[in-house]
């Protein structure tokens, strides 16, 4: 599964030599274009990107959030954050309002994190599914899970087969049962 999971982030993080990175933004402003490819730069976000599509794979949801300059540089970095510790708040329609951190009861604003998800057909939000991502391994749980019931199913037929191969009958003719034994 792991090797599963590292073939498709790499095909994730794949280098494009026309364009010189593996990510790039696409703008109909240049100078916003622009900018964007200088964040990334900045941020290092080629360095990132593996782990990010495996993480994203693997758990179907990464959280990211920005971190700014204190003298008004805009984002000098990113922090990766577990998602058990970020709740997602939602309106009546779905639409994201903000999020909670580490449990805290404060509404933070959209912009303060990066949500990437990976929504699988029947959860699509506009389909009435969840507003959390869904693993790529999601679909292989249940052929697994009758792969080791079948595997537990087999070593206890042999168990159970096996005891009855070595059982030895020797004939003791007509010695009463004490001298038998």
């Amino acid at each position: 599964i792991s090797g599963a999971l590292n073939i498709y982030s790499d095909e994730v993080a794949q280098y494009d030599r026309v364009k010189g990175a593996s990510i790039w933004p696409l703008a109909k402003n240049p100078n916003v274009q622009r900018v964007l490819k200088l964040m990334f730069a900045k941020i290092h976000v080629e360095d990132y990107l593996f782990g990010i599509a495996r993480y994203l794979a693997c758990m179907g949801d990464n959280f990211v959030r920005p971190l700014f300059s204190s003298e008004g540089g805009g984002i000098v970095g990113i922090e990766f954050l577990d998602a058990e510790d970020i709740d997602r708040v939602v309106d009546k329609f779905n639409r994201m309002v903000g999020f909670r951190y580490g449990g805290g009861r404060k509404l933070l604003d959209p912009w303060a994190f990066v949500h990437f998800r990976m929504m699988s057909r029947t959860q699509s939000v506009k389909l009435g599914g969840g507003i959390y991502g869904t693993s790529m391994l999601e679909d292989a749980r249940r052929t697994w899970r009758q792969l080791t019931l079948l595997e537990d199913a087999l070593v206890i037929y042999r168990l159970e087969l096996g005891g009855r191969h070595r059982v030895f009958y020797i004939d003791v003719g007509n010695a009463p049962y004490d001298r038998a034994l």
